[in-house]
């Protein structure tokens, strides 16, 4: 089967880089809680290990912590971020003796197997050498601080790479907001293009060529390699839910808000894949009861209602259901 146009499916986000950007949030308003609500995050996000989270409420979180911190202290978070927790878990990856120039393809192919959305690129156009990102969904909301995030992201990285102070000569985006650029990366020469359909830096054929030399710091630390993203509608969808499910039921009303899509879209991307959205969900719950079963710590009253059910006896019954046993009579052979 061929792979699902971007169109088709859900944007996700790494978990693990969304606790980051809650510890952010945190440094502006110590009650982070009722703001996580808000952003349509899972409320367990910094209590539980999932490998995604859906884009969408990411991007809130970005506004608030923008809303929160203003322009000029949001671009210096974000800058933080990407220089000290973001950057470092990929150059971990990346050799000393490469170009830049291949380093930086090596980046790539790691983002590309890591992302369902965005697609970068290092391509000769015009004359010049640019390293561009460019989704492959738009955004309803927020775009400007999200594409803020990946420049600061882009010339950090190859500040890291190179471990220098470079400055790109010249900046295309999609939004006029060069100031802030400017500001959070302390740029002080580069020629901003405005108003472009892709984000893009550029690159000399010298810097190019140059030898990594990136903090050696790095690549002795064992980060956690990121998940691989999946590829198709089911598999997005699925992996965007799959956090809220120890939240209670969620229903499909709530499960489209968080997706930042209509009902109806939700329900005709499901039938497409022949399945309804209450099958997908109950076959989470099952996955989700059976690891938490096998925790023995875990009080079965506790799986019950975290799952969503009303009482021991509906969650006993339906598990029994689901395994063919008992929760006692699992509990035992387990």
């Amino acid at each position: 089967m061929p792979p699902a146009s971007p169109a088709q499916i859900v944007p996700l986000f790494n978990a693990e880089y969304t606790v980051t950007l809650v510890h952010l949030l945190r440094t502006l308003d110590r009650d982070i809680y009722p703001l996580i609500s808000v952003a349509g995050l899972p409320a367990n996000i910094l209590d539980t290990e999932y490998d995604f989270v859906p884009e969408a409420p990411v991007i809130n979180l970005l506004e608030i912590i923008f809303e929160k911190a203003g322009q000029k202290k949001y671009g210096e978070l974000i800058w933080y971020a990407c220089r000290n927790i973001f950057i470092p878990r990929y150059i971990a990856r990346i050799k000393q003796d490469l170009t830049l120039k291949d380093a930086l393809h090596t980046f790539i192919d790691l983002m590309h197997s890591e992302t369902t959305h965005t697609h970068i690129q290092l391509r000769h156009l015009a004359g010049k050498n640019w390293f561009i990102r460019d989704r492959r969904q738009s955004l309803d909301h927020s775009h400007h601080l999200a594409e803020q995030f990946a420049l600061i992201f882009m010339v950090e990285l190859i500040r890291g790479l190179t471990r220098s102070d470079w400055s790109p000569t010249d900046v295309v985006m999609r939004y006029n907001n060069p100031r802030a650029l400017k500001d959070a990366l302390l740029l002080k020469r580069a020629q901003f293009y405005t108003e472009r359909s892709v984000c893009a830096i550029c690159l000399t054929d010298a810097e190019l060529k140059q030898k990594v030399k990136h903090n050696l710091d790095w690549g002795q630390k064992k980060y956690q390699v990121p998940a691989i993203a999946p590829s198709d509608f089911l598999a997005t969808f699925k992996g965007a839910i799959t956090p809220y499910i120890c939240m209670g039921r969620l229903s499909i009303t709530q499960a489209a808000i968080i997706l930042n899509m209509s009902v109806r879209t939700l329900q005709r991307r499901l039938a497409a894949e022949k399945v309804s959205y209450s099958e997908v969900v109950e076959a989470l719950i099952q996955s989700q009861a059976v690891e938490l079963m096998l925790d023995k710590t875990i009080p079965v009253t506790r799986i019950s209602s975290m799952l969503g059910y009303s009482d021991v006896a509906h969650f006993s019954r339906a598990f029994k259901r689901m395994t063919g046993l008992s929760p006692r009579a699992y509990r035992k052979i387990t």
